[in-house]
Parts: C-alpha cells; structure tokens; sequence
C-alpha cells in the first residue's frame, strides 16, 4: 500500500468518525427528480445563533453549518442552517428517503474503515434522522449542491470516499426549507433543548 494511499484512507477515516467536511459549492450534473409526495425535509427554528464547527456549503439563500461532538465530546451534534432572507437559523431533524440514494460501506478487503453501514434499510421509513449512524460514528452531509432550474438541493453523504457504493444522497426542495418557521415542515417530535447546544427550539405554528 502506498503512503498515499495510506493517507488518503486515515482522512477518510477521521471523516466518519468525527464527522468533519469540507465546503463545496457547484451544480448538479445528474437531474433532478421531478415529482415528491410528502415535504422533503423536517426541522426547527431556533431562538438564537447557535454554535458550529464547520460549513458544508452556503450560496445566497442559506448557510448549511454542522456541529459534531468535539475534541472532549462536548457539543451536541446537529445539522443547522441560516436562512438568510430573515436571518433565521433552523436546525435540519429529519430527510425524506423519497427518491434517496442508500449507499453501504466498502468491503474491508479494499477499504479496511473501522465502522461499517447499510443504510439500505431506512428506505422503509418516510424520513431518516440526521445524523445518521453507522456501526461506530454519525454521518452528516459533507457535499451540497443547488439546483437553480428545480430549486432543490442534493445532500450527498460519505461523498469524500469517492466509491458509488457508499455514497448516500438525499433531495431537500427550496420551498421546503422556506416554509420552516413559517408555518411548514415542522419537526413534530423535537422536544429537548439541547441539539441547540443551550437554546431552546422555537416551535412556531
């Protein structure tokens, strides 16, 4: 094995255990589905800013942050997103699995990771909660891309792997996002305070 190699699947790694990412910004190239049955995306408006580690992607609608748990474990990991025409912050609970991509983890004979998943099986339920888990980590999105012509974003997750076996995508339309906090989309079972680090969830109506 060579040393880049070596280094490649260590970065690799720390990714899912940590759950570290790297922006990224550009189009879709693939289509878009055309048609959803239910809202795409479930969450909760937030009180005030929270606290993150790390943006995932941003253009001049909104602002997608993380935050995973920390060097001590101290942080409550959450998925939270600026919506920049009202400067509201929303913390992202739930992804529809409607028209979703479930990858797997490689065969440790050619990628020896020390976690393992098949998410294969969350396509029997409506809505996946963020962040996902695989045998010994969470996972949030660590690639996000608009699509203008369908307002709606491509959340692809284990992107940084590189393998079309592992790679899980999930569709979360414009309109969606824009109706949570204003009456849609609402997160009905997000009870506790502390996936805001501190700040209580605004239920708004």
């Amino acid at each position: 094995m060579t040393a880049a190699w070596t280094w490649r699947l260590a970065a690799c790694a720390v990714c899912l255990s940590c759950a570290f990412v790297r922006a990224e910004v550009g189009a879709i190239s693939e289509a878009s589905p055309a048609g959803f049955s239910r809202p795409t995306v479930r969450g909760n408006a937030v009180q005030a800013e929270p606290f993150t580690h790390r943006l995932v992607y941003g253009d001049s609608l909104y602002a997608f942050q993380l935050r995973h748990y920390g060097g001590e474990g101290m942080h409550t990991p959450a998925f939270l997103i600026l919506r920049k025409a009202d400067s509201l912050w929303i913390e992202i609970t739930h992804l529809s699995t409607e028209h979703a991509r479930l990858g797997h983890s490689p065969d440790v004979r050619d990628i020896p990771l020390s976690v393992g998943w098949d998410f294969a099986s969350l396509a029997d339920s409506a809505y996946v909660v963020l962040p996902l888990r695989t045998s010994g980590s969470i996972v949030f999105p660590d690639r996000i891309a608009f699509d203008a012509t369908q307002a709606i974003y491509r959340f692809d997750l284990n992107s940084e792997l590189d393998r079309p076996e592992c790679l899980t995508t999930f569709w979360v339309r414009q309109a969606d996002l824009d109706s949570i906090g204003r009456g849609g989309s609402r997160d009905p079972e997000l009870q506790v305070p502390c996936a805001t680090d501190g700040v209580a969830p605004r239920h708004i109506p």
